[in-house]
């Protein structure tokens, strides 16, 4: 099962902010190949401010090359959109 390798946000709305992701959980999470992501990962979007953005599309990857895994998709790549805290967690990657 390879690591989660990073994650982007962007306002679906046409406008320009400054926006802050932060990892809130997960970050340097190691899993053994062949077992399922115990610890999905999971991350904060908030604006210049510090106030959380709700409908921001936060778009997780597993790498392209080495150990790997999709998405419930069948895709490497999903995109998920945050709740009202600016908060969504990774779907769980299999294999």
């Amino acid at each position: 099962m390879a690591a989660l390798f990073g994650a982007c946000a962007h306002l679906a709305v046409a406008q320009v902010a400054v926006l802050h992701i932060q990892v809130i959980e997960g970050e340097g999470a190691v899993n053994a190949a062949g077992s399922r992501n115990s610890r999905p990962l999971a991350v904060a979007v908030t604006d210049e401010t510090g106030k959380p953005v709700e409908g921001a599309s936060v778009s997780f990857h597993l790498p392209e090359e080495g150990p790997g895994g999709s998405f419930g998709n069948g895709l490497r790549t999903d995109v998920t959109v945050t709740d009202a805290r600016g908060r969504r967690q990774s779907p769980t990657p299999c294999c």
